[in-house]
């Protein structure tokens, strides 16, 4: 399995990752459905770590983890119980990178990567966790980092701010059958992947 993750990071840096778009721009693209040839590529790879999601034991490969459970999963099952069935093993494990502070080696984009995953839980203690690393990191990065920090963070913000007020992420309803409120209906109207 390591040999084939050691791709993931390289073809998600080339194809999925937009490092001059901003964050909830940025969010949609790692987010929305995969090519024919992106399916055909890495759903079997989907599929193994769904099955079993632990494994990785060096950095790279376990952020190419997360980036398959929590990214790719989506791209390849959308609108689909499937598509979020990666979110919790890949918040675990980024969970166990964060509080080992693991992170702060990687390039700023696989730094958001793994925090941002836990914007994707529904429940308020992962969220707040995400948003505790933003508070400690915006005042640690390069000035030109910041702005890009600071978008991402607002995004998570937003997403807490739904799974504080509806107790979950409306925008999955339909793919987890479960009914949407009528209050759930209009938040949803005019919002996209950033709820999602």
């Amino acid at each position: 399995m390591a040999a084939y993750l050691a791709e993931i990071i390289p073809y998600w840096s080339r194809h999925i990752d937009q490092p001059l778009e901003p964050a909830p721009r940025r969010f949609k693209s790692w987010y929305s459905r995969g090519s024919a040839e992106f399916i055909e590529r890495f759903s079997l790879m989907v599929e193994t770590l769904l099955a079993n999601p632990s494994g990785a034991r060096d950095l790279s490969n376990t952020v190419a983890t997360i980036i398959v459970l929590d990214q790719f999963a989506r791209k390849i099952y959308p609108k689909s119980a499937t598509a979020y069935a990666g979110h919790e093993p890949a918040a675990h494990i980024a969970r166990s990178l964060l509080s080992h502070s693991e992170e702060q080696s990687l390039p700023i984009a696989q730094q958001l990567a793994v925090v941002m995953c836990l914007s994707n839980m529904e429940s308020l203690d992962w969220h707040d966790v995400g948003l505790a690393w933003f508070d400690t990191h915006l005042v640690r990065v390069p000035i030109d980092q910041q702005p890009l920090l600071e978008s991402f963070q607002a995004l998570a913000e937003r997403r807490r701010e739904i799974v504080r007020l509806y107790g979950h992420l409306p925008a999955r309803n339909q793919a987890l059958g479960r009914a949407s409120t009528p209050a759930e209906a209009y938040m949803m109207v005019g919002h996209g992947y950033e709820f999602e």
